[in-house]
């Protein structure tokens, strides 16, 4: 996990650099796919943009000097007191370097699904269990302390926050809860905001849902867009109005021409998003 941490570091100082989401994003695709450490990830990277490479590199290695006294000690943590992470990192020094940093191997979907509870640094706390990943036909178990579900949701709140919620608003959240599901864990995020919230809970029932946000004044809705296309298509059937100011949707991407339909059907002003998973927790809004 902690290559993985520092990719967002590539990412962000890439796109930095090049100036311009879309081609870096296109190189990155074409390496990441090639890569099995940062350091192979950022080779790749300098072979395909030479001169940008080079600055990638050493803005990366200012950044991560700044944080090796910290990664130190959540490496020796992972190698000491986790079965996999012990023998992941046998071959490699206890003293973390650079250079040692850059050659961890990136943790990847099938260690999740392989290895599970071997990966966990202390079995004697408390932890939740979700499932994760079953869209890829391939469910795994994720374990989180309490601590970092609450952190976790600590900072999904701030991306809600950023997104445009106060504590003025009455937030409605509805879809379909499945089975070692974590759900629940948005309206933990909402509470960081002082938000009203007002689990809907339902999918199926779009008049209950309708009428629930007439109800409770909802002026919020926190969706999967897949669950809000339906319920817009009803509202305008329907000929029912609802003033839904914002709209927040997050684990799939809402397109302009969506965006538009919805906004002009349920009256909504805002638009935000937020992508969290219960791997790593949130990763941006």
């Amino acid at each position: 996990m902690l290559p993985l941490m520092a990719l967002w570091l590539v990412v962000g100082i890439g796109v930095f650099v090049v100036n311009g989401y879309n081609e870096f994003r296109s190189i990155l695709e074409v390496t990441w796919g090639r890569s099995k450490s940062l350091k192979s990830l950022l080779k790749l990277l300098n072979s395909n943009l030479p001169l940008i490479g080079v600055v990638i590199m050493e803005k990366f290695e200012q950044v991560i000097l700044g944080k090796l006294p910290i990664l130190q000690s959540k490496y020796q943590l992972a190698k000491d007191n986790s079965e996999f992470y012990g023998i992941a990192y046998s071959s490699f020094s206890d003293k973390l370097s650079i250079d040692t940093f850059t050659n961890l191997p990136f943790l990847e979907s099938k260690h999740l699904s392989e290895h599970g509870k071997n990966m966990l640094i202390d079995v004697s706390k408390c932890y939740y269990v979700f499932s994760s990943g079953g869209s890829t036909g391939s469910p795994k178990f994720i374990f989180l302390s309490k601590y970092e579900l609450h952190r976790n949701s600590y900072f999904h709140g701030l991306a809600y926050k950023a997104c445009g919620i106060g504590s003025r608003d009455r937030v409605g959240i509805f879809g379909i809860p499945g089975h070692l599901n974590s759900e629940f864990t948005v309206y933990l995020g909402l509470e960081h905001t002082d938000c009203f919230i007002i689990p809907i809970g339902t999918y199926g029932n779009l008049q209950l849902i309708v009428e629930y946000i007439k109800h409770f004044q909802i002026n919020t809705l926190v969706v999967l867009p897949s669950d809000i296309i339906p319920l817009t298509s009803y509202v305008d059937d329907s000929g029912i109005s609802l003033g839904i100011d914002k709209l927040i949707t997050g684990g799939e991407p809402l397109y302009k021409p969506m965006e538009d339909y919805i906004s002009n059907k349920l009256g909504v002003m805002k638009f935000g998003s937020t992508y969290q998973i219960m791997d790593c927790g949130t990763i941006g809004y």
